[in-house]
């Protein structure tokens, strides 16, 4: 019989005292982290300014916030105050992206969007192998500018055309 690659080390823990200086701090997973359980901002209607502030990096790469416009207004998201890159996204409810921002590095992201009534989701995302980084996130709405965004027209599904199997005629 082969000799199986053992496993044990490195899994055995060693009963040296417990360092806690040497732990990796991560944030925890927060409720955020995904859309289904984004941060609620609350309802909007014209001229309203909020600002969050936050950390995203480590085992929590994304953060989810949910407003609610009550007008068509155009919608003025900020994220600065960054140590690390990050990137801004807003997306409608079904998750469509309307608008992004992503820079290099930490010079801070902005979208400005005229959006018609309804929910929508902002998305702050950390660099995959970014260190993560505090944020100050700042949504501000103002007069509508311009034509507001419109969601994409689902495609209608196209029915399956059924194959039509023709008897092959034998060649002679």
């Amino acid at each position: 019989g082969r000799q199986l690659y053992s496993a044990s080390h490195g899994l055995v823990p060693h009963l040296s005292p417990a360092h806690p200086a040497d732990a990796v701090v991560r944030p925890l997973a927060e409720s955020n982290d995904d859309p289904t359980g984004a941060t609620s901002l609350g309802s909007l209607g014209l001229k309203r300014k909020l600002k969050v502030s936050d950390a995203i990096g480590g085992g929590d790469s994304d953060d989810y916030y949910q407003l609610n416009l009550t007008d068509a207004a155009a919608l003025k998201l900020k994220l600065g105050r960054l140590h690390e890159d990050a990137s801004l996204e807003l997306l409608d409810a079904n998750g469509n992206t309307v608008a992004e921002s992503d820079n290099a590095d930490n010079v801070g992201e902005s979208i400005i969007q005229t959006l018609n009534p309804g929910t929508y989701l902002v998305h702050v995302a950390s660099e995959e192998d970014g260190e993560g980084t505090g944020y100050r996130l700042q949504v501000a709405t103002r007069k509508p500018i311009g034509s507001p965004w419109q969601a994409p027209t689902p495609e209608p599904t196209p029915e399956p055309t059924p194959t039509v199997v023709l008897p092959q005629e034998k060649d002679e």
